[in-house]
């Protein structure tokens, strides 16, 4: 567990740091706070339950959230997913932030499904992923194409790698200078 919290640790100082990413998540800030203020495992459980109920209102009752509130809610499931509770929604959502034009929308997206994307429990989302990959893969922005492969580096589901082989195949034969 201690090597999967590094690694979205690390993801996650990547991604902020990118110079494409002017947004400031002040609301992730606060609940984090929030959960840091909490004296007791009862009352941060209390506080969690709350922040789920809200974004899952938010999910189901707003259809046509901005980027920055997806990135938002997003990145809190990602965080309570990280604290040990169980995250049960919120994959179709990223999936949505994968597939925007804005980078760190796409980079909160692939931080969320590299760590809580579950083929089995996602069947029905896996075909979905496929096409953002191959579209993020074979993009001309070279930053998309490294978020996708980093996403395909760190969950290496059977059914997504074989149907990204040939694409993946195809980059490694080709030059890229990513200076």
């Amino acid at each position: 567990m201690a090597n999967l919290v590094q690694r979205v640790a690390d993801m996650a100082f990547e991604s902020f740091a990118q110079p494409q990413m002017k947004d400031n998540l002040k609301g992730l800030e606060i609940f984090i706070a929030d959960i840091k203020r909490c004296k007791s495992k009862k009352s941060e459980v209390k506080r969690v339950n709350r922040e789920l109920a809200n974004i899952r209102t938010k999910f189901c009752t707003r259809k046509n959230l901005d980027s920055y509130q997806k990135k938002k809610y997003i990145a809190k499931l990602l965080f309570i997913y990280l604290l040990g509770y169980p995250i049960e929604f919120g994959h179709l959502e990223a999936l949505n932030l994968i597939t925007c034009s804005n980078f760190s929308g796409k980079s909160i997206g692939y931080m969320f499904l590299s760590v809580i994307f579950s083929p089995q429990l996602d069947a029905e989302y896996v075909p979905l992923l496929i096409s953002a990959l191959k579209n993020d893969i074979s993009s001309d922005r070279k930053l998309e194409a490294i978020l996708a492969l980093r996403a395909c580096a760190n969950t290496c589901f059977p059914e997504v790698i074989d149907s990204l082989f040939p694409d993946i195949y195809s980059i490694l034969k080709k030059t890229y200078s990513f200076n």
